[in-house]
Parts: C-alpha cells; sequence; structure tokens
C-alpha cells in the first residue's frame, strides 16, 4: 500500500509539473498567411485567448528582403485579433520581399512568445488542365471533369465556359471537386459546341494560369441519313 501511495504522489507530481509548465507559458502565437493584394500586405493569424489579463497584445515584425535587421510594424492591442494590414508595404514602382512574424506578450507572465516567419505568399497553385467535357444525351447538360490540385495551399476551382469571345464563370459557388455539372441555360450544347476552360486559386486569391491554354470543347454533332442510297452522313 506504500508502495502505491508512493507511486500516485510521483505520478501527481509530474502532472503538477507538467500542468504549471503548460499554463504557465504563453503558447506561441501561429501564422496562417501573408497576402499582398495590392499596395498593402495582409496578414492572417490564429488568435490566442489571453490567459488571465486583456493587457496582453501582439507586436508585427517584419523586414523587407531576406537579410537584415527586423523592425517593429506595430501593436495590436486587441488579444483576440487575427488580421492585420500592413498599409502602404508595397509602393508602386518599389520591388518589396516582406517577411514577418508575430510577438506575443503575455502580461500575466510577463513573457513573449514569437510565431513561425512566413513571407509573403505569390506562389500561384500548380496549373492543372480539363480531362473531360461531355454531353449526357439524356439531360442535355454539359459534364466537366479535371484531376485534383495537389498544392497545399489550394482554396477552390473556377470553371469558365466561352461566350461570343467572353469567359464567364459556370458558377459562383465555391466549386472544391473535381467534378461539375453545367446547369447554365444560357448556353445549348445541342445548338453550338462550347469551350471549357479551368483555373484555382489559393487563399491568398492568386491564380494559377490565364485561359485558352488548354481548353475542351464539346462535341457538337449533326447528321442526316439517306434511306435510299443507306447511308448516313455524321459531321
Amino acid at each position: 500500500m506504500k508502495w502505491l501511495r508512493a507511486k500516485n504522489s510521483i505520478l501527481f507530481l509530474v502532472f503538477f509539473a507538467i500542468a504549471y509548465a503548460v499554463i504557465g507559458q504563453p503558447l506561441p502565437p501561429k501564422m496562417r498567411r501573408v497576402c499582398r493584394p495590392g499596395i498593402d500586405n495582409n496578414l492572417f493569424f490564429f488568435p490566442i485567448n489571453p490567459s488571465c489579463s486583456t493587457q496582453n497584445y501582439y507586436e508585427v515584425w517584419g523586414r523587407n528582403g531576406t537579410t537584415g535587421a527586423w523592425a517593429k510594424v506595430d501593436e495590436i492591442h486587441d488579444p483576440a485579433a487575427d488580421f492585420y494590414q500592413h498599409v502602404g508595404a508595397n509602393p508602386i514602382g518599389t520591388p518589396t520581399d516582406w517577411q514577418y512574424f508575430i510577438a506575443y506578450f503575455d502580461y500575466c507572465n510577463m513573457q513573449y512568445s514569437y510565431s513561425d516567419t512566413m513571407a509573403v505568399d505569390e506562389t500561384p497553385p500548380d496549373t492543372l488542365f480539363l480531362d473531360s467535357v461531355s454531353v449526357d444525351i439524356l439531360t442535355n447538360k454539359v459534364q466537366i471533369g479535371w484531376r485534383k490540385n495537389p498544392s497545399p495551399d489550394f482554396y477552390r476551382y473556377l470553371v469558365y465556359y466561352e461566350n461570343n469571345g467572353v469567359w464567364a464563370e459556370v458558377t459562383t459557388s465555391v466549386v472544391r471537386d473535381t467534378f461539375l455539372i453545367d446547369n447554365n441555360a444560357v448556353l445549348d450544347p445541342r445548338l453550338r459546341p462550347i469551350k471549357y476552360d479551368i483555373t484555382s486559386k489559393d487563399s491568398c486569391d492568386t491564380r494559377a494560369q490565364v485561359f485558352n491554354i488548354n481548353p475542351h470543347n464539346t462535341m457538337y454533332l449533326s447528321g442526316g441519313a439517306d434511306t435510299c442510297k443507306k447511308e448516313a452522313k455524321l459531321t
């Protein structure tokens, strides 16, 4: 019995030490992505729940380039924040290559914790092409298929059709599958061939390609029969 009591006491002390280490140390912030929609840079990160005080705050640190000293860009005095916009980070005509990290100050423990370093995401998803475009003979709906995009930062596919030389998106809903049925009533595949193409974008809205690299057309079939000659002609 003494041995069991001693063992339980040791286990309790171990668990207490682990809990103290976890509770006593501020959790580091974690970056999600950094986007450049224009002259500004948008930083997204996961918020941290304040441990015991609303006086906790974030510091945004950055540098323009892969070397050189880091500089504090700004402070965020909202512990629940998950977004920061670095206004004017990319002046027109000036090359920029920003990197950032987030520092979190835990007022309760009087300690800093630091996120990983992240650069501006300007790498588009992998280029992909359509595999097939066909027409269901029962519904006359166009069925479009393609392969999965393997890029880690993939958000959605954008499938387009061409109408009088102008590309229009087949659907405005978010498409993450590898198959789509065109329910658009603007074009009828029974009257003319329809051209389709696909691209994809990541969480920063960076797109993989322009259109007309490798589009697919529906097969437009017309024909006639001559019963006297016992001939059928298909075009």
